[in-house]
C-alpha cells in the first residue's frame, strides 16, 4: 500500500522524476473528477489510450524542462542587463567564453550546473543565437524550438504543470484574496472568417506583453540579495480554438424521393 499525505496526494520528491510525473497525472485526474468524470472510467480509458501509443524516440530526461526554461533565461539576461547592451539598447555580441562577459557567464548565471557549451549549441541549433565572426549575438528574445528536436516537447511541461497547480490552488482557496491570476476571455460565436486576423493580432500583443513581463521579473531578480529565497514563476499566453465540425452534405440533397 503506497504512503500518502493527509489530502491523498503522493509524497513530494523533487529528486524523483517518476513521482513528479505521477503527481502531474494526479492533478489532471482530480480536475476531471471535479468535473464529474468517474475515476474508474478514466483509469480504463487512459490504459486504452496508452496501449495505442508508440514508445518515445528519446529517453526521458528529468532535467529537460528546467533546462528549457533556463535557456530562455540566458536570453533575458542578454536583453535586460545594461552590461550586455550597446548604446542603442541592443544586445552586444559576446564571446563564447573568456575572463570577461561571455555567453558562458550568462549560462552560469541562469544555472551554475548547466554546461555552457551544450547550452550554446542548443541555442544555435534552434536559431536563437548566430555567430558574428568569433562572437555570438541573439536573434530573438524567445527560443522557437524545432519540433524535431528532443528538447522541444519540454517547453510545454512547465506551463501545463503550472496551470494545473494554479487551478487547484485557486479552488482550494475558495476565492479568498491572494489567489494566483487565472482569467480567460472566451467568445463562443466568433466568425471563422476573422480568425486569421485575430490570431495575428493576439500573437503580436501576446509576445509584446510577455516581453514586458519578462523585463519586470528580471528587474525584480536584479534587486534581490544573494541570500534571498528564490522560486520559479511564469506566465503563459496561448490561444485555444474549438473549431466546429463541418457538417457533411447529405447525398440525397437535391434528389426527389421516390416511393
Amino acid at each position: 500500500m503506497s504512503r500518502r499525505t493527509q489530502r491523498g496526494a503522493l509524497p513530494d520528491s523533487s529528486a524523483d522524476d517518476t513521482v513528479r510525473v505521477r503527481r502531474l497525472m494526479e492533478k489532471f485526474a482530480r480536475l476531471l473528477v471535479l468535473n464529474g468524470y468517474s475515476p474508474k472510467l478514466l483509469a480504463r480509458d487512459f490504459s486504452k489510450i496508452c496501449a495505442l501509443l508508440d514508445e518515445p524516440r528519446h529517453p526521458r530526461d528529468p532535467d529537460r524542462p528546467a533546462f528549457t526554461a533556463e535557456l530562455v533565461h540566458v536570453l533575458s539576461y542578454w536583453y535586460t542587463d545594461p552590461l550586455c547592451l550597446d548604446d542603442q539598447g541592443h544586445p552586444r555580441p559576446l564571446p563564447a567564453s573568456g575572463p570577461g562577459l561571455s555567453v558562458a557567464a550568462l549560462v552560469r548565471r541562469a544555472n551554475p550546473r548547466l554546461d555552457p557549451s551544450g547550452a550554446i549549441a542548443t541555442l544555435l541549433r534552434h536559431k536563437a543565437l548566430k555567430r558574428r565572426g568569433r562572437l555570438y549575438v541573439p536573434t530573438n528574445r524567445r527560443v522557437v524550438f524545432d519540433p524535431r528536436d528532443a528538447t522541444a516537447p519540454a517547453r510545454g511541461w512547465l506551463p501545463l504543470e503550472g496551470l494545473l497547480d494554479t487551478l487547484h490552488g485557486n479552488w482550494a482557496s475558495g476565492g479568498r484574496a491572494g489567489e494566483t491570476l487565472e482569467a480567460t476571455a472566451i467568445n463562443p460565436a466568433f466568425p471563422t472568417s476573422q480568425l486569421r486576423a485575430l490570431k495575428r493580432h493576439l500573437k503580436e500583443r501576446g509576445l509584446s506583453f510577455l516581453t514586458e513581463v519578462d523585463s519586470t521579473m528580471r528587474r525584480g531578480e536584479a534587486r534581490a540579495t544573494e541570500s534571498e529565497p528564490r522560486s520559479t514563476i511564469g506566465l503563459s499566453v496561448f490561444v485555444f480554438e474549438d473549431a466546429p465540425k463541418r457538417q457533411a452534405r447529405s447525398r440525397s440533397r437535391g434528389r426527389v424521393k421516390r416511393r
